[in-house]
């Protein structure tokens, strides 16, 4: 009879060492490192197009950027969304200190779904960043008046 033994969660400092098989992407979701294959055009395009209109609705006080890891230190996750808004000054003081930037300062998350990219939900505590998932292909709920 074979028994899986459980695997110690996986830190920061340790993923930041991990290198990723070739055409694949990887983040750090909850200690457990998670693979998936390269976006194809139409992920791609999507998260584009959301980032253009993100930028243009930004304003000075804030960054849009793309799949790029945040940092969740106190549940060993470093995800990267597709697109992330972040305020202005984390952004900043992330690139001076050569750092990820902490992720609970993400006001924006997103991340586009696919088939290939099915991944565990992030568990942080002390976020309040709010967490959008899009599938290509369905219709976005707009508010009406």
């Amino acid at each position: 009879m074979a028994s899986a033994l459980p695997v110690p969660p996986i830190t920061i400092e340790q993923y930041l060492t991990f290198e990723s098989p070739e055409g694949f992407r990887d983040e750090l979701i909850n200690g457990r490192i998670i693979t998936s294959p390269k976006p194809k055009a139409l992920h791609f395009d999507v998260a584009d197009n959301l980032y253009h209109l993100l930028t243009k609705a930004a304003g000075k006080k804030y960054r849009v950027s793309k799949r790029m890891n945040l940092q969740f230190p106190d549940v060993n996750s470093m995800p990267s969304p597709d697109v992330f808004v972040i305020e202005l000054a984390e952004w900043k003081r992330a690139r001076l200190a050569d750092v990820y930037p902490d992720g609970s300062q993400v006001l924006l998350a997103v991340e586009v779904l696919s088939p290939s990219n099915r991944k565990p939900a992030l568990q942080s505590r002390s976020t309040s960043t709010r967490h959008m998932g899009l599938k290509p292909g369905s219709s976005i709920p707009s508010s009406k008046k």
